[in-house]
C-alpha cells in the first residue's frame, strides 16, 4: 500500500508574479506528486486580465526553477469559486529526491485580483505512479 499524504497550502492574492516554495523533502526521503489541485475563494469572469497556477520541482535553495510537475490551470477562461481545477502531473515529473522543493509559480497577466488560493497536493513518500521511470 503506498504512503500517500495530502497537504493543502494557502496563498492570498501576492498581487503580482510570485513562485512560492510549499514543500520541502526531507533527507533520505523520495517524493511522487500524484495528484494536485488549485481552488480560488471567488469567481473571476474570462478576461484579458488572468491568472494561472502551476506546480515546479525548484531543486535545491538557490537554484532556478527547473522542472514543470504539473500543467498551468486558471488562465483566460476564469475560475468558478470553491470549484478545484486539476492540475495534471506531467509524466515522469512527479518525482523530488531529497533537499529539493515543490514550489507554486503563480502567473498574472494584466491587473487582477484573485483572492485566497489554495493548492492541495496529493504525494506519495517514496516511487510512486507519477515518478521517472
Amino acid at each position: 500500500m503506498e504512503n500517500r499524504h495530502v497537504v493543502s497550502f494557502i496563498l492570498y492574492d501576492p498581487g503580482q508574479d510570485a513562485i512560492v516554495p510549499i514543500l520541502r523533502v526531507p533527507d533520505d526521503h523520495v517524493y511522487t506528486v500524484e495528484a494536485a489541485y488549485a481552488t480560488v475563494d471567488r469567481t473571476t469572469a474570462a478576461a484579458t486580465a488572468y491568472f494561472t497556477e502551476q506546480l515546479y520541482n525548484a531543486d535545491t535553495p538557490g537554484t532556478a526553477v527547473v522542472t514543470a510537475v504539473t500543467d498551468a490551470v486558471g488562465g483566460s477562461l476564469g475560475w468558478v469559486a470553491n470549484t478545484a481545477k486539476t492540475m495534471t502531473v506531467v509524466d515522469g515529473a512527479g518525482d523530488l529526491t531529497a533537499g529539493q522543493w515543490l514550489v507554486v509559480k503563480h502567473d498574472e497577466t494584466n491587473a487582477v485580483t484573485p483572492g485566497v488560493i489554495s493548492i492541495t497536493v496529493e504525494y506519495v513518500d517514496g516511487i510512486g505512479s507519477k515518478a521517472a521511470a
